[in-house]
């Protein structure tokens, strides 16, 4: 099951402190994108798809923010499924 549009239980509140500090501090910014295996607790697994300047720390640090958000998981048939989620991570030296 394909999920597009999450309802969130739990966000990363601040995903700047998890920016890698030698880019931001070159005011480099980049973007992750995250395929996901979301369970049924709406937990997140994920693997890195692409990584706009590579070499800099951003698919890590997206990996890290997506650990720390959980989902309403997919349901099918009243019963919650395992289900697919796309996430892009942007990383804006500027907030």
């Amino acid at each position: 099951v394909t999920i597009n549009t999450p309802n969130w239980i739990e966000r990363q509140r601040n995903p700047e402190r998890w920016f890698p500090r030698q880019a931001f501090m070159q005011g480099i910014a980049g973007e992750v994108v995250l395929d996901c295996d979301v369970d049924v607790g709406g937990r997140l697994s994920c693997v890195v798809t692409s990584e706009t300047q590579a070499g800099q720390g951003f698919g890590d640090a997206a990996l890290r923010i997506a650990q720390a958000h959980v989902m309403r998981p997919a349901m099918q048939n009243g019963a919650a499924v395992r289900g697919r989620y796309r996430m892009v991570v942007p990383f804006t030296p500027n907030g």
